[in-house]
């Protein structure tokens, strides 16, 4: 097996094409109980359909019931989001 070296400009090439596709995803949910203070974390996702606003994630991220979320893009643009989605037996 032939192995070529990564060059730091390979790095530099690559970086550029994905980390516009990462975001920050800061999420707020509620808790099981009235008395407990709302959940509040923070994780990261990418965007695997720009035209359609999908952004991957874990499932643990938006954990199951009502969720309030934001995502921060590396230029600073913020949007709300939503989950659409969540695999309960491929992420558990």
């Amino acid at each position: 097996m032939e192995f070529n070296a990564v060059t730091a400009e390979d790095w530099s090439k690559s970086l550029r094409k994905v980390v516009p596709a990462v975001v920050v995803l800061r999420t707020t949910a509620t808790r099981s109980f009235d008395t407990d203070s709302a959940s509040v974390g923070s994780a990261t996702g990418f965007v695997v359909d720009k035209r359609r606003g999908f952004i991957l994630t874990n499932r643990h991220v938006v954990r199951p019931g009502p969720v309030v979320a934001d995502a921060m893009f590396s230029n600073g643009e913020e949007v709300p989001v939503h989950p659409i989605y969540r695999d309960p037996v491929s992420d558990q």
